[in-house]
């Protein structure tokens, strides 16, 4: 998947993976889907907002800062998928040396 498009599916699946654990259905305003963007591309879409690289970087990229993010989180995840490691090992393993 380009980076771009994975940066975007990534979003989206966080997002739906949050709501379905806080209990809120499918997503934001309980709307979830695709919808083809330029180029003919398929963007996710929660409460009618594409998920986008852009929107990613705006809230996931931003929040965690740029520097973390590209020195520590985006390799570790990079290392764990080359590695094998299904998603929720990937997650868990990143959660468990974050946790207080």
């Amino acid at each position: 998947m380009a980076g771009d498009a994975a940066k975007g599916h990534g979003l989206w699946l966080a997002k739906i993976v949050a709501a379905r654990k806080l209990g809120r259905g499918e997503g934001l305003n309980g709307k979830a889907g695709e919808r083809k963007g330029p180029g003919g591309a398929k963007w996710h879409v929660l409460g009618g907002k594409r998920q986008t690289a852009a929107l990613f970087d705006r809230e996931i990229v931003t929040r965690m800062g740029s520097g973390f993010y590209r020195r520590v989180f985006a390799p570790a995840v990079r290392r764990a998928f080359e590695d094998g490691k299904r998603y929720v090992d990937i997650r868990d393993s990143l959660r468990a040396a974050w946790k207080p």
